[in-house]
């Protein structure tokens, strides 16, 4: 993607109808009601620094709480090792990035880490922090924060993950394009 401007990229080496969605969703993200929906003052940003967060779940329409249901589903799956349920959500042409490395279709995911997810979330206990979504037409936007503890030879570790989700809908529902984790030790 090449910037041009506050809220406007240039999409570059990909696919069209992966150029196509991109651009759809990254306008939604930076220039639609969604980004306004999100913004916060750095006041709010301050006293959030030093408070336990709030589970904040902001969406605007029918479209975007449509796409946030399957974001749920698609959880619930990983969590309950439902990998069939899971790769159902997953559009065939997936991209996932995760700790600088990345999958490009959904059998390359499940072939490369799915199952590596399934068995982590499977004892995981999770806490959604925030999520916001958006949609514009047939894409949506949903952005999550969460907290995840977990053990590991012993050791309790707490994550905050971030997740970006690019879901295009299709005849058969909201179906997840694009997966971007990360996370860090809180």
């Amino acid at each position: 993607m090449q910037h041009l401007g506050p809220g406007l990229f240039r999409a570059q080496h990909l696919p069209s109808a992966r150029a196509g969605l991109m651009a759809v969703l990254i306008g939604a993200a930076f220039a639609s009601a969604g980004y306004a929906v999100a913004a916060e003052t750095a006041t709010d940003a301050a006293t959030k620094a030093h408070s336990e967060p709030a589970i904040t779940i902001k969406t605007d329409g029918a479209a975007a709480k449509g796409a946030v249901a399957a974001v749920e589903r698609f959880e619930h799956a990983l969590s309950d090792g439902d990998r069939n349920a899971a790769l159902a959500l997953l559009a065939p042409d997936l991209v996932v990035y995760e700790s600088g490395h990345a999958e490009r279709t959904r059998e390359e995911y499940a072939a490369s880490h799915l199952d590596a997810d399934i068995a982590f979330l499977k004892t995981a206990k999770t806490r959604l922090v925030s999520r916001d979504a958006s949609a514009v037409g047939d894409s949506a936007l949903v952005l999550s924060e969460t907290e995840i503890r977990s053990e590991r030879e012993g050791r309790t570790t707490t994550r905050i993950s971030l997740e970006t989700l690019l879901l295009r809908r299709t005849d058969y529902g909201w179906r997840i394009a694009h997966i971007h984790w990360s996370s860090r030790v809180k």
